[in-house]
């Protein structure tokens, strides 16, 4: 047995996490909306950026807990690949966002490093999964 449980706790809370940091965004955007002058389309492409980042995140933390349970590399492959689309669109609310607030910054960078901590202990694993396989 290959599977990690670490890897596999960085995927459950990282879960967690990132409903709590989307719930927070888009209501953080609506309040921004609310109070903040947004230059036409940006808001819409705003809150399209964050539905998006919404379904990768699920797709990765879902082929995550698969490939590891199943010590499938294919799998646990796909969820690191899809770590440089997520980690783009949170470097984007973090950075080059209309209007960045403290607590967006605070929040981004957690998400980056719970991204990072996944990233390192899924390509742990997909190394113990492809040596494995020999």
């Amino acid at each position: 047995m290959k599977s990690s449980l670490s890897y596999q706790l960085l995927l459950y809370l990282g879960s967690y996490y990132f409903a709590c940091f989307l719930a927070i965004e888009l209501l953080l955007l609506l309040y921004k909306a609310v109070l903040l002058p947004y230059p036409g389309g940006v808001l819409a492409s705003e809150a399209v950026l964050l539905l998006l980042l919404g379904v990768i995140e699920l797709s990765r933390v879902l082929s995550g807990w698969k490939g590891n349970l199943t010590e499938s590399a294919g799998s646990v492959g796909v969820s690191l690949a899809l770590v440089v689309p997520s980690v783009l669109a949170v470097l984007y609310l973090l950075l080059w966002q209309s209007y960045v607030l403290r607590i967006e910054v605070i929040l981004a960078a957690i998400q980056l490093a719970l991204l990072g901590g996944q990233a390192v202990f899924g390509a742990v694993c997909l190394l113990a999964f492809t040596r494995a396989a020999y």
